[in-house]
């Protein structure tokens, strides 16, 4: 009787093991250049999602995360029902809207205003360089970082 499928086991085919990793080995440098990336993310994504259970912990520093007792949701009670947390909640939610008003047109506007300028001397101004540098250093010390030993 033939089976339906459900019911067979299925095997792993040994060629569409070996074509895999004839592929990875084909490309190995592309895998090398994004273990970087997935080392970022690992260490910025996924480490602080350990942090982030010391608010529902009565953390000790000298117990550490793991070691520390659970208290659950007794400390996000304790912030709501405190006197300044509407003041608090109103303060945070004025500056990220100042901030989000004042410094996300600048760089637009500045970027509109140099664009438009019909002088040659001033539109040959490298903004990445001169006007954003501090910004943009540390991406450039990594780009330079990563890329410099491939050359």
């Amino acid at each position: 009787m033939a089976g339906n499928g459900a019911n067979e086991a299925r095997t792993l085919n040994p060629r569409a093991s070996s074509d895999l990793l004839k592929r990875m080995m084909k490309y190995k440098m592309l895998y090398v250049m994004l273990l970087p990336a997935i080392v970022f993310l690992f260490i910025f994504n996924y480490i602080p999602m350990y942090g982030a259970t010391i608010a529902f912990k009565e953390f000790w520093i000298t117990k550490g995360i793991f070691g520390s007792p659970w208290v659950g949701l007794d400390h996000f009670k304790k912030l709501f029902e405190t006197d300044k947390f509407w003041q608090v909640f109103r303060n945070t939610i004025e500056i990220n809207l100042l901030r989000l008003v004042f410094g996300f047109p600048a760089p637009i506007l500045l970027a509109i205003l140099l664009n438009e300028v019909r002088q040659k001397r001033v539109q040959a101004i490298d903004p990445d360089d001169r006007l954003f540098a501090p910004f943009h250093l540390l991406g450039h010390d990594l780009r330079h970082y990563f890329l410099a030993p491939l050359q």
